[in-house]
């Protein structure tokens, strides 16, 4: 039975976490290739879909492990922490980023605006760097393994995680608060300033603006949400699915909200079947 039960949501884990991934992979294809999205805006959502697929590389590992029950070797699983936790923060410096990106659309000039960009940009990136540093120190580190479970990525039990877990919520929920601060000021020149331009910004603000509530959600949840209304098991699957669909929550609504995207992976498609189907029957 148990091995059924970790079979069923190893597969459920892979399924999830390489769909999401090969979506962010799609977005940042048809945003790095198309000329209509070489703008301060899509370059900061190309960058957050990479930090989203960093995170989602280590959970189909975790997938792989949860099949099999086993995190293979301890180096493995080591890597792989680093990977998803760094790749957290640096999600975390790139939605910032884009908020603040949001705001200078509204009360700087261009330059001004991109140069800011780049800034926080390049930090959120150093961001990512030190926390990887800091999480191969020999006292840091997250893991697969919890109790003998493998089904949640955090951190383990040495004395400089304990650390880190106890620091990180107040860190998120601080760079959270100046988000949604930012966000509020942004939706204020919105509603000031309506215009055709504005209406484009609003509907990438929808979209960081749904991402954000989640995420906030997310990190409560995991950091000081009821621990006693599911058994371990139970919660280490809802809070790693949370986790997953975080990392995609950003670029399944974009084909939503976006037009151009949509018609971008919708002509993709068209061509792909066509190609198919030009193979398959000859004329």
């Amino acid at each position: 039975m148990d091995c059924l039960f970790s079979t069923l949501i190893g597969s459920y884990y892979l399924a999830l976490a390489g769909s999401l991934f090969s979506l962010n992979g799609l977005i940042v294809v048809i945003l790095m290739t198309d000329k209509q999205f070489k703008t301060s805006s899509y370059k900061i959502i190309t960058n957050l879909c990479i930090a989203c697929m960093i995170q989602l590389s280590s959970q189909v590992v975790g997938g792989v492990m949860t099949l099999s029950q086993s995190v293979y070797n301890y180096y493995l699983d080591r890597i792989f922490g680093i990977v998803i936790q760094s790749g957290w923060f640096l999600y975390e410096g790139i939605t910032l980023t884009l908020a603040v990106n949001r705001l200078m659309v509204f009360t700087c000039p261009k330059p001004i605006g991109n140069t800011i960009t780049n800034l926080l940009l390049s930090l959120s990136w150093i961001l990512w760097v030190t926390t990887a540093v800091i999480l191969s120190l020999p006292s840091f580190g997250v893991t697969y393994e919890h109790d003998d479970l493998l089904y949640l990525w955090f951190y383990d039990t040495s004395a400089g995680s304990t650390t880190l877990y106890s620091i990180e919520p107040y860190f998120d929920m601080s760079i959270f608060a100046i988000v949604f601060v930012v966000y509020l000021m942004v939706v204020g020149y919105i509603v000031k300033v309506s215009t055709e331009s504005s209406k484009a910004e609003m509907r990438i603000l929808v979209v960081a603006i749904v991402s954000f509530f989640y995420d906030s959600f997310f990190t409560i949840w995991c950091f000081w949400g009821p621990t006693n209304l599911m058994d371990e098991t139970s919660t280490f699957i809802v809070f790693n699915s949370s986790w997953i669909i975080e990392c995609g929550l950003f670029a399944a609504l974009m084909p939503i909200f976006n037009a151009a995207v949509k018609k971008k992976i919708v002509g993709m498609f068209k061509r792909n079947k066509k190609v198919v189907v030009s193979t398959v029957i000859p004329f």
